[in-house]
Formats: structure tokens, C-alpha cells, sequence
């Protein structure tokens, strides 16, 4: 694996917060796993070598893009059952 991202490349940031670090890639894609490591500095501008990679992979971003319908016993017909309310 490169050591450099295929959707975004932070380069070195400079800070002392280690979470919350916005994103500025490129839009993440529905159902795409994403690849990632990291490297960190410390105080002294000293490396650590690239961490193992990890994954995350995205949900379905758009409605249009579920599908689905009730999962049925063989010898089972859809019914559709109104008139539940929240109490």
C-alpha cells in the first residue's frame, strides 16, 4: 500500500489535537471502503513510521439507493398492518 491517499492526503498537520480534524477530500462514495494509516510527529519534528492500514467502509448515502422488501417464510403473504401508534 502507497503512503499516500487515493481520496485524501492530510500532509503533516500541525496541531496538538489528535481527533476531531476536519475532512477536505474529495466526497466519499456510497458503499466505498476506504483505506487508512497514519504517521505521527513529536515534539522534537521526529517521525513515526506509517501505521498498519485500517478500513471503514461508507453506508448508503442516498435513498434511492436502498433496496429492499420484507424478508417472508415461504408459505407467508405481505400483509400491511395500519393503525400502529406510538402510546
Amino acid at each position: 500500500m502507497a503512503n499516500t491517499g487515493d481520496a485524501w492526503d492530510s500532509g503533516k498537520v500541525e496541531t496538538h489535537q489528535s481527533v476531531n480534524n476536519t475532512y477536505a477530500g474529495s466526497a466519499l462514495q456510497s458503499a466505498k471502503r476506504y483505506y487508512w494509516k497514519v504517521k505521527v510527529w513529536d515534539a522534537s519534528g521526529n517521525s513515526s513510521i506509517w501505521s498498519d492500514y485500517n478500513t471503514f467502509s461508507m453506508g448508503l448515502l442516498k435513498q434511492a439507493e436502498w433496496k429492499g422488501d420484507w424478508i417472508l417464510k415461504s408459505d407467508q403473504e405481505k400483509q400491511i398492518i395500519t393503525g400502529i401508534e406510538k402510546t
